[in-house]
Order: structure tokens, then sequence, then C-alpha cells
């Protein structure tokens, strides 16, 4: 269920009614969160204006026993879903997963296995910063140029922001991914469990940060405005462009916010994160 719809819609709505007395036919985003919820007792995140919102668990359209369209969650009228339209390039989907705490997980298991967004710079634009959670299992990066998730521009890697595996190491970088300026490093190379990753960044700092079995975090002071990779490009998935360069991983759920969230929404959020799956 999305606020599309009825549940968008203040027009009298005459199914709780009777022919005298009628309702309003809007519903609170709050009620929306529960019904989706489905009664499995996981505590809602404060922040619900989300950007961008997949969840292995809701929202997933397969086609041949693969993921061809994994649906934006969030509260957006125009959702920004996930879409892979190449058959041998779709990622896999498996159900009850015990390293998820037995959620499903999307896994990506080569360099030609990846999904992009929806193009929406309206939305997807954070020129004053943006936080993204990756909730993941990497399994088994190449040891550069392996992205996690990313929103840039062609092959370039000069705009935007992205999470990718570089010299054996990951980097968090902003607006160019080669600038020492721009981006933190974090050695991460655990391939046996679930982390949540995240990256945070506010024209003040860049912070990227391992949540889990490891627990590892880097800040870099950086105070550029963030570059519009433009209408072109959306939020790629799993992505390493070669043979040479691929990712294999297993997601869970990503969140990306496309502005800095504060530190009660981050602890709101990763208190939702690590509950849901056992983190």
């Amino acid at each position: 269920m999305s606020v599309r719809g009825n549940s968008g819609n203040f027009n009298i709505d005459k199914r709780f009614g009777t022919e005298l007395v009628n309702t309003d036919g809007g519903i609170g985003r709050e009620q929306h969160y529960l019904e989706r919820l489905n009664d499995r007792g996981v505590t809602q995140p404060v922040s619900t204006d989300v950007t961008l919102w997949l969840k292995s668990d809701e929202g997933i359209n397969l086609t041949s026993n693969r993921v061809s369209l994994w649906e934006d969650q969030s509260f957006n009228l125009n959702n920004i879903d996930m879409v892979q339209n190449t058959s041998s390039y779709r990622p896999n989907y498996s159900l009850n997963v015990p390293e998820f705490n037995n959620y499903p997980s999307v896994q990506f298991n080569g360099y030609s296995y990846n999904m992009e967004s929806s193009n929406n710079s309206n939305l997807l634009d954070c020129a004053n910063g943006f936080t993204v959670y990756v909730v993941a299992r990497i399994i088994n990066p190449a040891s550069t140029y392996s992205f996690l998730i990313t929103r840039t521009n062609g092959t370039s890697w000069t705009q935007g922001w992205g999470i990718m595996k570089y010299s054996n190491s990951w980097r968090f970088w902003v607006n160019n991914w080669n600038s020492t300026s721009s981006r933190v490093n974090l050695t991460f190379n655990n391939t046996s469990d679930v982390h949540i990753i995240k990256m945070r960044y506010d024209k003040v700092n860049i912070e990227g940060e391992v949540i889990g079995v490891i627990n590892n975090s880097q800040t870099k002071a950086y105070t550029n405005t963030v570059s519009s990779p433009g209408n072109n490009e959306g939020v790629m998935l799993g992505w390493g462009g070669s043979s040479s360069y691929y990712l294999q991983c297993a997601i869970g759920e990503v969140l990306y916010y496309n502005r800095p969230i504060n530190s009660d929404e981050q602890l709101s959020i990763e208190d939702y994160l690590k509950n849901k799956y056992n983190i």
C-alpha cells in the first residue's frame, strides 16, 4: 500500500459511513505504515520522509524467478522504483534467509547483476547533503571499482556520491570518486555477516560507517555542495560494469534521504534496522 489512490484522496469515502454520515478519505501515513507492517512487531523509524525505501519483503516483482522490479516503499507520490530490463542482468531473490533474520534478500551475483532507480533529480538531488543506509552481506567484491550503491555521472564518477570497493578498501565519496579531499576509506573484509553500511554528508563532514559484527567508521571534513548528475542518472545498486569489476552481495533494505538526517533520526533508523535484521 502507498499513499497513492484513495489514501491520498480527501473526498468523501462512503465505505465507512452510511447514507447520512460519511467520512473523509484521508488516512495518515502512520496508519499506512502499520498496515504494511502486518503486525510483525518492527518499530517504525521516526523519519517517514525517506526519499527512497527498498525492502526485500515488499514490492518485489519477479520475472522467471529473478528481480525485474523492486518497488520504492517511500511515501513519495512519484515512486522511485528500481528496474532491471535486461533479463540476464537481473538479481536473484531468496526467501527466509538466515543471515537476514529470516527476511528475504536480493542477491547480486556478479558484474552484470545490477538495478537502477527511476531518474528523478527533483527527488534524488541532495545539494546540502544526504544519508543512505544499506543492509547488506558483502559476499565477494572485486578488489576495485565495485559499487554497492551510487548516484553518479556515467563512467566519470565526478558528480554525486557513492560507496565502492577500490584498492581493497571501501571508499565513501562525494563529488569525485578519486579525490582524497572528498572521501573516507574503510577496511571491511567480512564476508559472513550482514552489516548496516551507512554514509552521511552534511556539508561539514563526510561520514562512512559499518555497523554490526564489525564496527568501523571514519569522518572527513568537507564543505562543498553535492553536484547533481542530472535527470539521466538514478540510484544504482550492485554495479561493477565489466567482468573484472563485479560485486557479489545480498541486500535486505536500502533507505536514502536527500538530506542529512539528525542524530535522533539516525538512532531511530539504526535501532529499527538492528532489530529487524538482528544485527
